[in-house]
C-alpha cells in the first residue's frame, strides 16, 4: 500500500509540475502572441504548481516508511487552493484565465483526483 501511495503521489506530482512548466514555455515563451493567460498572477500559479509538484515528488522519493511528514498537507492545500482557484476561473469565464480550454480543465481535474487519492490513502493509511 505504501508504495502505492508514493507512485500516486510521485505521479501526480509529475504531473504538477511538467504541465506548468510546458504550458509555460509553450504559451508563454515559445508563442507569447497567443498566450491569453500572460500576467504576474498566472506565472505566480504557475511558480506554485512547480513547487509543490516538485515537493510531492521529492516526498514520494525520499518517504520509504512511516506517514509522510505533515508538509505533505500543507502543499496538497496549496495545490488545492491554486487548482480551485482555477476551476473558478474557467467557469466564471474569466478573460485572463489559466485553463483557457476544454481539455486543460479537464487535465486540470485529473490533477485533482490525483491529489485526492494520495490524500485519501495517506489519511487512512493505518487502517488499510
Amino acid at each position: 500500500m505504501r508504495t502505492l501511495l508514493r507512485i500516486i503521489t510521485g505521479l501526480t506530482g509529475a504531473i504538477i509540475a511538467i504541465e506548468s512548466l510546458a504550458l509555460f514555455v509553450g504559451l508563454r515563451i515559445l508563442s507569447p502572441e497567443q498566450t491569453p493567460w500572460a500576467g504576474p498572477e498566472n506565472d505566480a500559479f504557475v511558480l506554485l504548481d512547480v513547487i509543490v509538484g516538485g515537493g510531492l515528488i521529492y516526498l514520494a522519493m525520499t518517504s520509504r516508511r512511516g506517514a509522510f511528514p505533515p508538509v505533505f498537507f500543507v502543499i496538497v492545500a496549496v495545490s488545492l487552493m491554486v487548482h480551485g482557484y482555477r476551476e473558478w476561473e474557467y467557469l466564471a469565464d474569466v478573460n485572463d484565465r489559466f485553463t483557457f480550454n476544454l481539455p486543460l480543465f479537464v487535465f486540470n481535474n485529473v490533477r485533482l483526483i490525483g491529489l485526492i487519492a494520495s490524500t485519501a490513502m495517506e489519511l487512512f493509511r493505518p487502517h488499510l
